[in-house]
């Protein structure tokens, strides 16, 4: 399928998920992320969820790796609404954040923080493909961020729904993902498990 149609069956999807069927689906995505070893990382990159879309509850996320991993650092963005650009800014208790016109919680101001700086990036997406291939939301916002970030960087997908076989118009600007969690299990995209 293409993008368009995968885009707007799994928004779909999404938002006829009953409050039981989400939660569990989170609880499923927290317990993969479980499965990392993030002890070798300095800066970790988390998307916060528009919790009205039921994207996926990164919240829960930060609050476990805050507590098993307290040397890790986290950054948040910031987008600009009229050109494809986010910027990012470390997230602590110090930050305000507030939700932008499209509901996206984003921080007033912070310390600012560089792609390159970013070890590890939780890329949203509404549903990828056994390549590492991602549908998001067609702005091209996070394409441009990680294409901005070292060659080491792990690119970890969180999605809601199992992987699909192909997107069939992914293109060469697509930035693919290392690793895509689902809430049933981990896909290696380079190992193919």
């Amino acid at each position: 399928m293409k993008k368009s149609e995968l885009r707007k069956t799994y928004l779909n999807q999404r938002k006829n998920l009953s409050e039981s069927e989400y939660q569990q689906i989170n609880e499923g995505i927290l317990a993969q992320i479980q499965g990392f070893d993030f002890s070798a990382y300095k800066l970790i990159h988390l998307f916060l969820p528009i919790k009205k879309n039921k994207e996926p509850d990164t919240y829960l996320i930060h609050e476990y790796l805050e507590k098993s991993y307290p040397a890790l650092k986290f950054t948040i963005s910031k987008s600009l609404l009229d050109h494809p650009t986010i910027y990012h800014f470390l997230w602590d208790k110090k930050v305000i954040i507030k939700e932008n016109k499209w509901g996206i919680p984003e921080p007033i101001g912070g310390v600012q923080v560089l792609p390159p700086e970013i070890d590890v990036v939780l890329v949203p997406l509404l549903v990828a493909d056994l390549t590492g291939n991602r549908v998001g939301y067609g702005k091209g916002y996070y394409d441009i961020f990680l294409s901005q970030c070292k060659p080491q960087t792990l690119k970890i997908g969180i999605s809601m729904f199992p992987l699909i076989e192909k997107i069939s118009d992914a293109s060469s600007f697509d930035v693919k993902l290392d690793y895509i969690v689902t809430p049933t299990e981990t896909f290696n995209i380079k190992k193919g498990l």
